[in-house]
């Protein structure tokens, strides 16, 4: 199970530079991506994304597994952006440059879940 974790974040840490290096040219995206608040409803939207696709899953226990996959989905896609944003600003690693951080975990998350909703 502890591998499925670590490829889970491998891959999330993968779309978000590959989000990063999509969305940094992208002039919509620099408006709108540095607004914290943008930020909470994509996390907002992607634990509702989570329950949604864990509803789906044959697995499915109930609640408590529908819950904590979502959390676990979202923990993954934080967790690989933050290792995308130290690989990008290497020395410069700091949480309180946000917009590396905002490009790297939209790319986390939209793509990563969109590889998941298809894989179900």
């Amino acid at each position: 199970m502890g591998f499925f974790i670590l490829l889970s974040i491998v891959f999330h840490c993968l779309f978000s530079l590959v989000g990063y290096f999509l969305f940094k040219k992208i002039k919509y995206t620099k408006e709108n991506f540095s607004k914290q608040q943008n930020i909470k409803y994509l996390l907002i939207a992607a634990f509702i994304i989570g329950i949604l696709i864990a509803g789906s899953d044959e697995g499915n226990t109930g609640s408590i597994f529908t819950i904590s996959f979502s959390i676990g989905m979202l923990i993954s896609a934080i967790v690989g952006a933050l290792i995308s944003t130290a690989i990008i600003m290497r020395s410069k690693f700091a949480l309180s440059n946000n917009v590396v951080l905002n490009y790297c975990l939209f790319g986390s998350i939209i793509f990563g879940y969109s590889i998941m909703m298809l894989s179900m």
